[in-house]
Order: structure tokens, then C-alpha cells, then sequence
């Protein structure tokens, strides 16, 4: 799979002010500005020079947008759920059910016969970029979750309600180097019998939670410091017997081929996490180095490791390639992580 996308480190000056300037752009409103007007006479504020200046400024932007997104995520399966809930009962004349399809046609899950191109698209319909797409195509509206999801908390026009304290627990929240998991089938049920403002509440409630968590996507996305590899965090639903899942991916290049005409390997290192019934959580870890792929499966569910053991070679078999030499390995248990710096756990029972 050849991703031929820029870095999407540009992200975090939009961070700050998300909500606000994307919606403009992706609606077509012009956007709104506290600063100078155009035809304000006062002179421009002067560039930033100092580059440590600069960084220290955005890792302090960051750190606030990653605050304020940490309490409100949750997961895409609320999101979907509550999606279904809205097209089934209704409740919402005055929100078009285009809207509704829209976010609904960016959700379309990875079918079993997941391929690397179905891996990429759905990279590309994650949201993970818009900003990035923005910059780069301010002529084009874009045609990811992100976009979809600012214009139907636009049309809601409701602030989020109380934090949900009760019910499915949301998942963990993402960051830089921490652990990649799967999210299993929603199976929380909705009252079916709600108000229609309580309904409209949910929706919007769920919409602010799937995007509070796209934006931790985007920031754990960022490289933390320049020597760090490009990587792309994002998650996805994936059908299962039981039900839309959530498949979570990090992708990373490591290298760039030829530096000064000498050639440099290229390792392409995937993470993804899994939680299908009935083997459980699944973590796997993907490694592509030339003409090498290293497979490590990690399966949390004792008598499923010991099956997927004795799959492996068949694996190993479906994955060659004119060329490529593979390895699958399956453990049981989890893959070891980066130790969790403080700060970084949140109770979501408070």
C-alpha cells in the first residue's frame, strides 16, 4: 500500500480554534476573525523568529485542545448508534437527512475481505486530515467524517449535555505512543421511547464525543519531536457476526527510500487493534522492511491464541508475495507498551 500523503503536522495551528474555522470552511461561510479586518490599517503583528519559541507555543496549544477534547470523547460506536436511533424514529425535521447520510456514508465499515486499498480509503474518509486537506485544496470541500460530523453539530446547534456517567463505559482515550485497541459492537440500547429533544441531545452528544476523539487522533498523529517518524492514527468501523466494531490503526514510515542519492530502507511499521467475539481483544503489529514482513498477533483469550497458533503458517502462506519473505508469530496476552507518563489516565466512572 503506497500512501503518497504529506505529513499532517500543519494540523495544530487549526487545533486552537477548530470548531470555529472549520465549520466555515467546510460550509462556505466566510470566516470569522477577531483580528485585524482587511482593510484595518494597523500593521500585521510581527513573525514568530524563534523557532524553540514556536514549538513551545504549539505543544502549549496542543496541550489545551487535548484537555478540552479528553473529557468529552467517546467512542464511534455511540456515534453509530445513535445515527440508527435518528433515521429510525425521526425526531429531527428540521435537521436534512442528507446531513445524516452523509456522516452515515463515512462510517461504512471494513467487510472481512479487508484489503490494503479498503485500509487507505478509509485513512482518507477518517477526518484525520481535513485540516491538512483544507490548506492544501481551499477550493474543494472535503469529503471526510470530520467535515460531516462539524456540519451536523452545526445544524444541531446544541451545546453538549452533562457527561454520560451511566451505561457503556467510553473507551480510553488516544495519545502518542500508547496502546492500540479495538472497540467491540455497541450493544448499549437506546431509548426508544425519548423525547425528541432528548433524542436531539443524544445525537449531539455522541457527535461532540466522536469528534473530540478525532481530534486526540490528530494529536497523537503529530510527531513529537522532528526525528520522529510520519504516522497516521485513526480508527474505523469494521463489520463482525455481532455487529459494527471499531478497528483502531497506526501507520508509520520510518526512511524515505533514496537520501543524496544513496538508498535508504523504508520500513512501513501497522498497528491495529481488534475485540471480536469470541476470541477477544486482538493486537497485531505489522512490520515491512524491503523484501521482509514480520507478523506479531497478540490474542488476549487463552484457547484462541492456541488456534490462531496453529494458523499461523497458513497466514504466513496467504501473505507471501513474488519476493517477500514472511514471518507470522501469535502470543498470548497483550504487546508491551511505552510506560504511561503522568496525567495520561483518565477515570471515566467520575
Amino acid at each position: 500500500m503506497t500512501l503518497s500523503l504529506s505529513p499532517i503536522e500543519d494540523v495544530s495551528r487549526a487545533l486552537a480554534v477548530l470548531a470555529e474555522q472549520s465549520v466555515t470552511r467546510v460550509s462556505g461561510s466566510p470566516p470569522l476573525t477577531n483580528g485585524p479586518s482587511a482593510h484595518d490599517d494597523r500593521p500585521d503583528p510581527p513573525a514568530v523568529e524563534n523557532h524553540g519559541h514556536a514549538r513551545t507555543l504549539r505543544a502549549q496549544v496542543l496541550a489545551q485542545a487535548g484537555l478540552e477534547a479528553v473529557v468529552r470523547q467517546d467512542g464511534l460506536g455511540h456515534l453509530m448508534a445513535e445515527l440508527s436511533g435518528a433515521q429510525s424514529t425521526g425526531g429531527f425535521s428540521n435537521i436534512p437527512s442528507s446531513l445524516l447520510a452523509r456522516v452515515v456514508s463515512k462510517l461504512s465499515p471494513l467487510d472481512q475481505a479487508v484489503t490494503g486499498a479498503g485500509v487507505k480509503a478509509a485513512l482518507l474518509r477518517s477526518g484525520l486530515m481535513l485540516e491538512a486537506s483544507l490548506a492544501q485544496h481551499p477550493g474543494e470541500p472535503p469529503q471526510d467524517l470530520k467535515a460531516a460530523l462539524l456540519l451536523l453539530r452545526q445544524a444541531l446547534a446544541l451545546p453538549p449535555g452533562p457527561r454520560r456517567t451511566t451505561g457503556a463505559v467510553r473507551p480510553p482515550p488516544p495519545y502518542s505512543g500508547g496502546a492500540i485497541a479495538g472497540q467491540p459492537a455497541y450493544t448499549e440500547p437506546l431509548d426508544r421511547t425519548a423525547s425528541s429533544d432528548a433524542r436531539r441531545q443524544g445525537l449531539a452528544d455522541a457527535v461532540d464525543g466522536a469528534l473530540a476523539r478525532l481530534e486526540l487522533e490528530q494529536i497523537a498523529s503529530l510527531p513529537q519531536k522532528e526525528s520522529d517518524p510520519t504516522c497516521w492514527r485513526f480508527e474505523t468501523p469494521v463489520a463482525t457476526p455481532q455487529g459494527t466494531g471499531v478497528a483502531q490503526f497506526e501507520i508509520q514510515r520510518e526512511g524515505h527510500g533514496r537520501t543524496s542519492g544513496a538508498y535508504s530502507a523504508v520500513t512501513w511499521r501497522v498497528r491495529f487493534g481488534l475485540d471480536i467475539s469470541p476470541f477477544g481483544p486482538i493486537s497485531a503489529n505489522l512490520n515491512l522492511t524491503d523484501e521482509h514482513l514480520g507478523v506479531a498477533l497478540w490474542v488476549q483469550d487463552g484457547e484462541a491464541s492456541i488456534a490462531l497458533k496453529a494458523l499461523a503458517p497458513d497466514l504466513a502462506r496467504k501473505l507471501l508475495g513474488p519476493g517477500l519473505d514472511v514471518d507470522v508469530a501469535v502470543y498470548h496476552g497483550s504487546p508491551t507498551t511505552m510506560p504511561v507518563s503522568s496525567g495520561r489516565l483518565l477515570d471515566t466512572a467520575i
